[in-house]
């Protein structure tokens, strides 16, 4: 199993926090930096271990995002695709919690066409 990872939001990024032993992950705040490879790559490997390193694997998936780039799209896009390709591979029990402002209809739409393209993963829009 992967190191937790715990990193501290800045201007241009979200904070991040993976608790693989309690399978939880929060994706909170602004995600542009200024290199997203750099930023989201170990990220990615740690998910990516910790999706093949067992079965029947129960993660929870928080994103509370004010802003991202195209870039950061590209990575939740990964992120979403990895969560697919696992879940019926390994019968994980993924559970995305999308939570939006009331009033902020863009992230709340830019959820729903993510979870357009989702099938195998639970995946709320929640409002906070």
């Amino acid at each position: 199993m992967p190191d937790n990872i715990k990193i501290e939001s800045t201007e241009r990024s979200p904070s991040v926090e993976c608790d693989w032993t309690n399978g939880t992950i929060e994706i909170i705040g602004e995600s542009y930096p200024e290199n997203v490879t750099e930023f989201y790559g170990p990220i990615l490997s740690a998910l990516e271990e910790y999706l093949n390193s067992e079965v029947n694997l129960s993660l929870t998936c928080i994103f509370e995002l004010l802003y991202f780039n195209s870039s950061s799209a590209k990575v939740l896009m990964r992120i979403f695709d990895m969560f697919e390709e696992t879940v019926s591979e390994k019968k994980h029990k993924i559970n995305v919690r999308w939570r939006v402002d009331e009033e902020d209809d863009n992230m709340r739409e830019l959820g729903e066409e993510f979870a357009e393209d989702i099938e195998n993963i639970k995946f709320e829009i929640v409002t906070k």
